[in-house]
């Protein structure tokens, strides 16, 4: 799975992670953390 981010907004951007430890299907979660 994936994150589209703005331009505008990318600046707020401060971090992305992948969780391929979590199990239960074939998509990974992924998290997106941003600072406003």
């Amino acid at each position: 799975d994936y994150f589209l981010v703005s331009q505008k907004l990318e600046s707020f951007m401060k971090d992305a992670k992948i969780h391929n430890e979590i199990m239960g299907s074939d998509h990974c979660p992924v998290e997106l953390t941003m600072e406003w």
